[in-house]
């Protein structure tokens, strides 16, 4: 899943997404 599109439920993967760029 992309980051840009990810989930309330997947906050957590969206900061690690946000981090590596």
């Amino acid at each position: 899943m992309d980051p840009r599109v990810a989930t309330l439920g997947d906050l957590s993967y969206v900061d690690t997404g946000v981090s590596r760029v």
